[in-house]
């Protein structure tokens, strides 16, 4: 019988098992294999998927004994390979996966696809050194050019992991330049992800200059990525240059064909003014650059005035261009009177986007450039704006759904700038009354809307409850937490999706001791994958603590279940990275994995559910030995190196915009992992949803190489990456 029919035969025979496995059957398919070997003692394939049904059932020391006779077997037909992969897979002992590939490999070092899978099982492990060895033996086995690029990025990978930092530099990434040059000098490069490596390379040797050269040389023609990524990738190496007026003429060129690119307005603004402080003259008066205020403040307006022609549609980025360019002037207390009058600028920002959910977090950064008597003028003038009518009570509303919304961005304006500061309590529980009328009057407009949609009052409901914060603080009187739970669970009942509410009432209700309602608000937030790193404390601090220990148990399983998940598709995620040659994604995607690897919640979790499980289940000295032996603990092993530890925790989702100072509000956030807070914390009315990416606003560009600024944010510093 010929090899190909002998495979056609043993293919058909397993496929009963395979089936079996697919549906979950695990004692069938055992039984399936047993009767296959039975008959043919010799098909290892049959052993292997014996063995996972094994591992399957709970009869890990049976399947670890038959496992390791295959291993000892060196297996080299692929089906086989493949079962042991997955089982090993599932067992989490992947370098048993590089040892048999590693075997077959030596045996039948004509078959690339072993090659290809050693070297994804090296991947798997981490191990760079061996990752670059099998890479150089598979090039030479099968000269293509996605092998060779393998074995320079796991040059790269080895230097970015190695503890020797000098070795790297000095070694390891000049060894990986020269790789790459040699394709270069030959005329092999042929894929825009291997000149993206290439630079990847020079920028982690600082060779800049390099870089710039290559970009500007003809193969540089292969960026195209990415809409202008040649002019980003130009732009961004004169920035790290300090090349001031290339970079400002770039960023000019980038925003006459993209105006609405805040991360390029804030070089350009940081630009012109590096050239204000150098002096800088051109020598030619067509040269494109601004090196002067006057002229930043010419190019920004003609923006502005190009977007006012607009009927539609208008683009936020030249007007929060021109304010952060008044900002920046201010904090280098100069005169910004040439760019134009901060009042008007706030008036014209309100009047175009006031309806819309960004405006207020757009201009909160910009509302201090008005001094106190401003403040109230500009009040007045974006309220005269506001189309409002009264109800048959006297209270004014707005006379449709936009209005409504300028007139919630007006309110969120004003307790900002510490318009309710000023009021007393009367005047504060008659404005919590005013609110909650419109809320619901505005319920009107969101008829039509999904229970997963937000509606379009629930700001009102939220800022009635920070005024209620507001007189707890005051008072520290507990009739105004009650107060807040009951405008919170009116509007969670008229807005079910509402995640802010829910976030409130955990807090509150984790605040008075009663963490009973607690895990179905959690629930109905659909906290998933990353979230449970990053929002995962506000349930995990308290459940323990508050007694509910079952329901801790619960949590607490969820979310280890997400890291052990996490772990293994984020190293899929870096396979799959250098299977379609994105070597960028390659460092980022090792990154996650070691943060989730070392999160501060994960090991915080760890320890609080072995604890947890010897308290639930030891309550005899044989389920206390049997609990403790199941948990596997190794003081070496296990010991937490704190030096690595990263708390993920996203604090600012639970953000406010109260003019106090941070610690005064009666609902600060809390940083306490284990016991829960004295104070409550109020979120504010303008983060994400979980379940969703956050987009700036107005922006549909993120420049390659570089993480997206919202509009309106401060940027950060010069010469960081940003954030």
């Amino acid at each position: 019988m010929s090899a190909r029919s002998s495979l056609q035969v043993n293919e058909r025979r397993l496929k009963p098992i395979y089936d079996s496995l697919d549906s979950g059957n695990n004692k069938q398919a055992i039984q399936l294999a047993d009767k296959l070997l039975k008959k043919q003692k010799d098909l290892i394939c049959a052993r292997a998927l014996k063995g996972l049904a094994m591992w399957r059932l709970g009869r890990h020391d049976e399947s670890t004994v038959l496992l390791n006779e295959l291993v000892k077997l060196a297996p080299t037909d692929e089906s086989t390979l493949q079962a042991m992969t997955i089982c090993f897979g599932e067992m989490s002992n992947f370098e048993l996966i590089a040892k048999i590939y590693d075997s077959a490999v030596r045996k039948c070092p004509q078959i690339e696809e072993h090659h290809t899978h050693l070297f994804m099982a090296y991947v798997r492990i981490g191990d760079s050194k061996k990752q670059h060895q099998a890479a150089m033996a598979l090039y030479k086995a099968f000269p293509k050019n996605p092998y060779y690029f393998w074995a320079i990025m796991s040059l790269v990978m080895q230097a970015h992991s190695s503890d020797d930092k000098n070795m790297s530099v000095k070694m390891l990434l000049p060894l990986a330049e020269r790789m790459v040059e040699k394709f270069l000098n030959e005329n092999k490069i042929e894929a825009d992800a291997e000149l993206q490596l290439y630079l990847m390379i020079l920028d982690l040797l600082d060779k800049h200059e390099k870089a710039l050269d290559v970009i500007q040389s003809p193969i540089g023609a292969l960026l195209k990525f990415d809409l202008n990524s040649r002019q980003w990738k130009t732009a961004a190496l004169f920035y790290k240059l300090r090349k001031w007026e290339h970079v400002n003429r770039c960023y000019k060129i980038i925003l006459d064909a993209e105006p609405d690119l805040w991360d390029a307005y804030l070089r350009y603004i940081e630009s012109m003014l590096a050239l204000v402080d150098s002096n800088w003259i051109s020598e030619n008066s067509d040269a494109g650059v601004d090196c002067t205020v006057k002229s930043a403040a010419e190019f920004i307006g003609g923006k502005v005035k190009a977007e006012l022609l607009k009927s539609a549609q208008f683009c936020r980025g030249p007007f929060l261009a021109r304010m952060e360019l008044m900002k920046q002037l201010r904090n280098r207390d100069e005169d910004f009177s040439v760019v134009g009058d901060v009042s008007d600028a706030l008036c014209e920002y309100f009047t175009i986007f006031g309806a819309k959910s960004c405006c207020f977090p757009d201009v909160m950064p910009y509302l201090g450039l008005l001094d106190g008597t401003t403040i109230d003028n500009f009040h007045s003038r974006i309220y005269r704006t506001l189309q409002l009518t009264p109800d048959s009570n006297g209270l004014m509303l707005g006379s449709d759904l936009k209005q409504m919304l300028r007139h919630i961005t007006y309110l969120r304006i004003e307790r900002y700038q510490g318009k309710h500061s000023d009021m007393d309590a009367e005047q504060l529980i008659a404005l919590t009354d005013d609110l909650n009328r419109r809320r619901l009057d505005g319920l009107k407009y969101g008829k039509d809307l999904l229970k997963t949609e937000l509606q379009h009052s629930d700001q009102y409901g939220l800022l009635a409850v920070n005024i209620l914060s507001d007189l707890w603080n005051r008072t520290r009187d507990d009739r105004y937490i009650w107060s807040m739970l009951t405008v919170l669970e009116a509007t969670r009942r008229d807005s079910p999706a509402q995640h802010t509410v829910q976030l409130m009432l955990i807090r509150l209700y984790c605040y008075l001791g009663a963490f009973e309602p607690c895990p179905a608000l959690y629930e109905a937030m659909e906290i998933k994958q990353i979230q449970q790193d990053t929002l995962g404390y506000c349930a995990t601090n308290y459940v323990q603590s508050l007694g509910h220990y079952y329901s801790a148990s619960c949590v607490y399983t969820a979310t280890l279940k997400f890291f052990a998940v996490g772990t293994r598709e984020s190293t899929e995620n870096v396979l799959s990275a250098y299977k379609y040659g994105s070597f960028q994604k390659v460092r980022e995607f090792v990154d996650f994995r070691d943060k989730l690897e070392h999160s501060l919640i994960y090991s915080k979790i760890t320890v609080e559910k072995m604890l947890l499980d010897i308290m639930l289940e030891g309550n005899s000295d044989h389920g206390l030995e049997a609990v403790i032996r199941s948990k596997e603990i190794d003081p070496v092993r296990d010991d937490i190196d704190w030096k690595l530890l990263s708390d993920n925790r996203d604090l600012t989702i639970i953000s406010k915009h109260d003019p106090t100072t941070p610690g005064t509000h009666p609902l600060a956030p809390t940083t306490d992992l284990t016991v829960p807070a004295t104070d409550l914390t109020v979120p504010g009315t303008d983060h994400v949803a979980p379940g969703t990416d956050h987009v700036a606003p107005g922006t549909d560009h993120v420049a390659p190489g570089t993480d997206h600024v919202a509009p309106g944010t401060d940027h950060v510093a010069p010469g960081t990456d940003h954030v």
